[in-house]
């Protein structure tokens, strides 16, 4: 059976009731799912308009960019776009005869992920996002800069991301949220901050060779116990051979400095790209990792 979602809800392709699982549950055992590690009683979706309400509150111009939601085990990532409106004012998905099938809010995926883009202070070139992921793991946010011909996130500053878990853990759900109303509240100052740091990236010119010292660096931390990884051996893997196919040999295209190599690992640091678990993580060490290689900050990540 074929299903797509109507009304103020466009999907990427027609979901199947037969391949693409789902498990159907009513509002009350959505709100109350005690089923995921983490997640206590708190959904994705009161997740996603508390983020909402806050925005709105703080007077910033924004809209949601596309959720993407999945199974566990399941490597195909799907698209929604949802409206503002869609967040109390539920759609229903139908088959292909109007016949409703499933309400929105009854259907749980294992695993949400999405953004918020921030038109306010944006300058043509870049805008802001604050990004959420929802996984087995527990929740995460990020606040950075999204790039506006490419869509690539940058998360720019270790304090701009944050979570329920891991090294970026700083309490639970109402901790983070309470985090996100301080983002909100002081968004002009992170946004000249991030901005600060994209144009000290682009003036750290580099060529071919320094390109392939980083790879060699990112492999040698990925097998060497006593150093930390800063990006998996599949994405460093997958950037490889973007930068191959597309910058390596060509001279009209030419990564010419550390802003550059940033996107050539970020365009890969997307939801529709990889899984979304540690992809706040890996897009911020990387960042990190490249501005360090060229200054004085981390003598352990200085290239031979």
């Amino acid at each position: 059976m074929e299903a797509q979602l109507e009304n103020k809800v466009k999907a990427d392709k027609y979901y199947s009731a037969k391949s693409d699982v789902v498990e159907s549950l009513t509002f009350n055992d959505l709100l109350i799912s005690k089923s995921l590690s983490g997640f206590g009683i708190v959904s994705n979706i009161d997740i996603i308009r508390h983020m909402n309400d806050t925005l709105l509150d703080s007077g910033l111009e924004f809209n949601l960019d596309k959720i993407y939601a999945k199974n566990n085990l399941v490597n195909k990532t799907r698209g929604i776009e949802i409206d503002h409106d869609s967040l109390t004012q539920y759609p229903s998905i139908t088959d292909q005869n109007g016949n409703i099938l499933y309400n929105p809010h009854s259907l749980r995926f294992n695993r949400v992920a999405g953004s918020f883009k921030i038109d306010s202070l944006a300058n043509g070139e870049t805008y802001g996002f604050i990004g959420f992921a929802a996984t087995h793991r527990g929740y995460e946010l990020a606040i950075g800069t999204e790039v506006s011909i490419c869509s690539n996130m940058c998360i720019l500053n270790a304090n701009n991301r944050i979570s329920t878990f891991g090294d970026a853990k700083i309490g639970d759900v109402n901790a983070i949220m309470k985090r996100l109303k301080e983002w909100t509240n002081s968004y002009g100052e992170i946004d000249e901050q991030n901005k600060e740091k994209i144009a000290l990236m682009q003036s750290l010119d580099i060529d071919e060779n320094y390109v392939r010292k980083i790879f060699g660096k990112l492999y040698e931390l990925n097998h060497t116990k006593n150093e930390e990884m800063i990006i998996g051996a599949n994405m460093l893997s997958k950037t490889q051979k973007y930068y191959v196919n597309n910058f390596y040999e060509k001279e009209e295209v030419q990564i010419q400095n550390i802003w550059d190599l940033y996107n050539a690992f970020t365009y890969n640091l997307k939801f529709e790209n990889t899984d979304f678990v540690n992809i706040f993580e890996q897009n911020q060490k990387i960042g990190d990792f490249l501005l360090n290689s060229r200054t004085k900050n981390y003598e352990h990540y200085k290239l031979n």
